[in-house]
């Protein structure tokens, strides 16, 4: 199985995203990222998806979503080509003999600390997979309270 992505523009209708996560609940597929606001024209709404599939599934799927109506446009960005970011907050035990390590990695990742308090700290930090992943691995071993990930938002690059 394959990672796939979509970015889907869509009219602002009350049940839109009820009928594009309806036709991925009907063929069984597993969202595993979804987020949706406003775009840049007001009156319209962006969703992103990120899915495993394999490749004839995924056309499928992304056929079906083309047919429904208040479907603008469907593009699956590629990384070169756009850049994709998350949001992580994530709430990690410290005591005063860790807390410098941690600090030490929350600078490494370009992160940042939100809250302090004496038994943890709260740390926000945006970037793709591939810098998300390492950084909640590199903390899990001091101990993670919470943790509340955003999903990705994609935005294409400028073309020169």
């Amino acid at each position: 199985m394959d990672r796939h992505v979509l970015s889907i523009l869509v009219g602002k209708e009350s049940l839109i995203l009820n009928r594009i996560v309806g036709l991925f609940s009907k063929r069984c597929f597993s969202i595993d990222s979804l987020t949706f606001g406003e775009a840049e024209d007001k009156s319209l709404l962006r969703i992103n998806i990120e899915l495993k599939s394999d490749k004839h599934a995924f056309i499928q799927i992304k056929k079906q979503l083309e047919k429904l109506i208040d479907v603008i446009d469907i593009s699956e960005p590629n990384p070169a080509n756009c850049f994709i970011r998350e949001l992580v907050l994530i709430k990690v035990r410290s005591a005063s003999d860790n807390r410098l390590s941690i600090l030490e990695a929350v600078e490494a990742f370009q992160g940042k600390i939100i809250e302090i308090n004496n038994n943890s700290l709260t740390i926000e930090i945006a970037g793709n997979h591939e810098k998300i992943n390492p950084f909640i691995t590199a903390m899990s071993s001091y101990g993670i309270e919470s943790l509340s990930r955003t999903g990705f938002t994609a935005l294409d690059r400028c073309k020169i």
